[in-house]
């Protein structure tokens, strides 16, 4: 696909890149993009073909981050609630597991279909009516930012059910292992 020099600067900000990264990624000296985005000078075909490469490839990268993967439709409860209500949402939702939030919305653990099933195996007497999810609770799931790569996703989600994509102290999204093979 061919590109107009004029494009440089919307692709390039689209990427979430600097000048200074997109010359790093290119070999292109970032006042020479500073001049070429201006529309100052006229590069030579070399030079473009390496910025458009590097573009491109920020733009095949950002595809497969954490931030095009997760679902944004997070479900949660509270340790203080009910197994059962966890229960409830697990199977209206069509989903297997659930975050668990403090009173500040950040997670603390974690409620699975799995753990549920091996605590009633494990205890006979276990009634998801009468515990609350807390004396369940399995560990956090792990946490990463939204430009992780697909790459680390597949890695952690070998040994995790889910993973939480967070920006500073807010969830934004989170990435099953159904969501991950959804993009293949």
């Amino acid at each position: 696909m061919l590109f107009e020099l004029s494009e440089i600067r919307r692709m390039r900000e689209s990427a979430g890149l600097t000048q200074k990264t997109l010359s790093r990624q290119s070999g292109v000296s970032q006042p020479t993009i500073a001049k070429i985005e201006g529309g100052k000078t006229d590069p030579a075909y070399s030079k473009a073909k390496a910025i458009f490469e590097a573009l491109e490839s920020a733009r095949k990268e950002g595809e497969n981050s954490a931030s095009s993967i997760m679902n944004r439709r997070i479900f949660s409860v509270r340790g203080g609630q009910k197994v059962i209500e966890g229960i409830r949402i697990m199977k209206r939702e069509g989903i297997s597991q659930l975050l668990i939030l403090d009173g500040h919305g950040h997670p603390t653990g974690s409620l699975t279909e799995k753990g549920i099933i091996s605590r009633m195996e494990e205890e006979s007497a276990f009634n998801p009516s009468k515990s609350r999810i807390s004396e369940i609770s399995e560990e956090a799931f792990p946490t990463i930012a939204k430009n992780t790569t697909q790459t680390t996703i597949r890695h952690i989600l070998r040994d995790s059910q889910a993973v939480v994509v967070m920006q500073g102290n807010g969830i934004l999204g989170i990435i099953t292992k159904a969501d991950l093979l959804g993009k293949i």
